[in-house]
């Protein structure tokens, strides 16, 4: 082995030494990430939350047939997003709809699936309160959008009907509208698609704890760079001249450091994936699968943190001014690229800052590579970043070290 390979073991056994001596600390950081995490998904939860109506439902006790009805809209994704069925008494019902509980209540009158199934239109009543909110006015929509269907329905039904006196038929006349009703019934609930889904999120293609996973992984790797100081403390000068004598310059050093770090990072970056993808079993829908792809893509997002921690230590002239000017930066790109809070419910200032930090590529490369949406640019984009801030930091210690100098 060189004296290149035994500095790089020597420096990577260091590492591991004070790796393990910050477990602790880490494992701190770790579930201080988390809780942050969770109180920042649960905050954003909350405030997009669309709060649904509470509408009151009179069937009279005998209506068996109009409650089964009534159930079975409730429990479609166009009535359940916007609100809910509560059955109550009449009396009840229009006390809670004056005092606010409610927000409609919808009354079937007695005979009411009978009437309708022979034809005989008996309305129901809707009771709405006399100030309406948004949420109110949603359902309202609803509701006349529905009536609009049922409406065609009808129309359609006795224009068949009609039609039927007066041609030949090769079905009985009773059975008429009993067949064109359930041609109308199943496209009304095949509706959906006619239309192209498009899902407008502030967190992009994944959900929100998607989103805040991701973020939490992130962030975490940001939050161990504060540990590797130690890479980039000052050497005496005699260990300088030793090191430069047996070839170990400013650029060979930035590579052993570099790959230090990046071996620590994907060392812990692969025990979090796993701890994530455990603890998500746990939850009744879980969202993060074991992918043995993840362990090799994880390789080059280590890689680009790791440069990017060699450019600031280097900057900053290594040690503990380091760290703290690193700890300032992984802040400030953490508040302006979208981490915490989307970017979206950024202003416009912090939007454009955020685009432009290597933390944005970052994390939209980390949630690709954890959801599988990964693109392919992004990839080369985190390795021509690596290069860039490499070289930045590189040339930084060739600059500070005065080797360039003593070399001419």
């Amino acid at each position: 082995m060189g004296f290149f390979g035994r500095y790089l073991f020597f420096e990577l056994k260091l590492g591991i030494k004070v790796t393990l001596k910050s477990m602790g600390s880490l494992c701190m950081v770790f579930l201080l990430t988390i809780a942050g995490g969770i109180a920042a998904g649960y905050f954003m939860q909350q405030s997009q939350i669309f709060k649904s109506d509470q509408v009151g439902v009179v069937i009279p006790g005998e209506e068996e047939t109009s409650r089964l009805i009534a159930q079975f809209l409730a429990s479609m994704d166009s009535v359940k997003s916007v609100c809910e069925f509560v059955y109550l008494d009449e009396k009840e019902a229009e006390k809670k709809l004056h005092d606010g509980t409610l927000q409609a209540v919808v009354k079937l009158p007695e005979n009411f699936y009978e009437d309708m199934d022979s034809g005989k239109n008996t309305p129901a009543v809707i009771d709405f309160p006399s100030q309406t909110k948004w949420n109110t006015y949603m359902f309202r929509e609803l509701l006349m959008d529905g009536i609009s269907l049922v409406q065609t329905t009808e129309a359609g039904v006795y224009a068949a009907l009609d039609a039927s006196k007066y041609r030949d038929i090769r079905m009985e006349w009773d059975d008429v509208g009993d067949f064109v009703f359930m041609e109308y019934l199943e496209q009304a609930f095949r509706r959906g698609e006619i239309f192209q889904e498009t899902v407008y999120s502030p967190f992009g293609e994944v959900g929100l704890y998607q989103y805040y996973t991701a973020s939490v992984f992130v962030m975490f790797l940001l939050l161990c760079g504060l540990n590797y100081g130690f890479l980039y403390q000052k050497k005496e000068s005699a260990v300088e001249e030793k090191l430069r004598a047996y070839g170990i310059g400013p650029v060979r050093q930035s590579v052993i450091k570099i790959f230090v770090m990046t071996g620590m990072l994907w060392m812990l970056s692969s025990i979090v994936y796993l701890l994530l993808c455990a603890g998500n079993l746990l939850l009744k829908h879980p969202f993060l699968w074991l992918d043995g792809e993840t362990f090799i893509l994880l390789f080059p997002f280590c890689l680009g943190i790791s440069s990017f921690f060699h450019m600031i230590y280097a900057l900053a002239g290594g040690g503990s001014q380091g760290s703290v000017c690193l700890l300032a930066v992984n802040a400030g790109m953490a508040l302006c690229s979208g981490l915490i809070v989307p970017s979206v419910y950024l202003s416009k200032p912090l939007r454009a800052i955020g685009s432009i930090v290597p933390l944005n590529l970052w994390s939209r490369y980390e949630t690709g590579m954890l959801f599988h949406v990964t693109e392919s640019r992004d990839l080369l984009m985190i390795l021509l970043l690596s290069a860039l801030t490499g070289a930045i930091g590189t040339l930084w210690l060739w600059k500070d070290t005065g080797f360039g100098m003593r070399c001419s």
